[in-house]
């Protein structure tokens, strides 16, 4: 997969996460879905911040 792709993917998947956690905004029993997605939107964050030197190369 091309960086930009990859970028493309990245960005695509941190809106879906975040589309999901505000979906769940308020819900009492929300706790344990809302952990393992702020994870994988830490994750997410993570991975595009290290394609971002290669996006400028």
């Amino acid at each position: 997969m091309s960086a930009h792709a990859n970028t493309a993917w990245l960005l695509s998947e941190g809106k879906r996460l975040a589309a999901e956690i505000k979906a769940l905004d308020g819900k009492p029993d929300a706790g344990p879905k809302l952990l393992v997605l702020y994870m994988q939107l830490q994750d997410v964050v993570q991975r595009a911040a290290a394609e971002l030197p290669k996006e400028a190369a």
